[in-house]
């Protein structure tokens, strides 16, 4: 070689072919980032649906205990009622046999 001519000689035929890979690549990039934001959105999306699954299901709990304490009430008139009846009854027993 000559002493002029010294340092690395990249053909043009490399250098498109460097160019042509870096495209490619900065491609594959752009689309994998797409896919990366496509998976955020839908991240953000499933975070919001389940927030709302909580609050329905807090408000679902809140609706049974409401009704869970209107049982207990029901259970005790009909109890109280059975035994005031029961009394009646024992009581018109007793006055009718006297």
């Amino acid at each position: 070689m000559d002493e002029e001519k010294q340092g690395i000689y990249i053909s043009g035929k490399e250098m498109y072919e460097s160019i042509q890979a870096i495209g490619s690549t900065s491609q594959q990039i752009l689309t994998r980032i797409s896919v990366m934001e496509a998976k955020l959105e839908d991240f953000g999306q499933t975070e919001e649906r389940s927030r709302e699954a909580i609050r329905k299901s807090e408000e679902a709990y809140d609706i049974a205990s409401k009704i869970e304490s209107q049982q207990v009430w029901l259970w005790r008139i009909v109890s109280g009622s059975l035994v005031t009846g029961a009394i009646t009854l024992l009581l018109s027993f007793i006055k009718k046999s006297i």
